[in-house]
C-alpha cells in the first residue's frame, strides 16, 4: 500500500510539473523559440521517462531533436499529440486507481 501511495504521490507530482512545462512549450512554439521550445521538452522527456510514462517519450523526443535543429514545423502537431497522450495517461492512472489499483 505504501509503495501505490508514493507512486501516486510521484504521479501527482509530475502532472502538476508537466502542466506548467506545457504552459511554457506551448508559449514558446507560439513565440518560435526553438532554444526554449527544445528546453521544456527536454525536461519532459526525463520526467516522463522517470515516472514510467514511455509513451510520451517519443514524440517528446522528436520534438526536442527538430527544435535543436531550428526546426519548428511540426511542433504543433507534435504538442498537441504530446497533449493527447498526456491526458489519455492520466484519464488510465485515474481508471487504475478507482478499480483499486489491479
Amino acid at each position: 500500500m505504501a509503495d501505490r501511495e508514493a507512486m501516486n504521490d510521484l504521479l501527482s507530482f509530475f502532472f502538476d510539473q508537466a502542466e506548467g512545462e506545457l504552459a511554457t512549450l506551448n508559449q514558446a512554439i507560439a513565440a518560435s523559440d526553438a532554444e526554449l521550445v527544445c528546453r521544456s521538452a527536454h525536461r519532459l522527456v526525463g520526467a516522463s521517462a522517470g515516472c514510467g510514462l514511455s509513451g510520451l517519450v517519443a514524440p517528446l523526443r522528436e520534438l526536442e531533436q527538430h527544435s535543436q535543429k531550428g526546426d519548428l514545423s511540426m511542433a504543433g502537431t507534435l504538442y498537441t499529440t504530446i497533449t493527447s497522450l498526456l491526458t489519455e495517461s492520466r484519464a488510465e492512472i485515474d481508471r487504475w486507481n478507482s478499480a483499486g489499483g489491479s
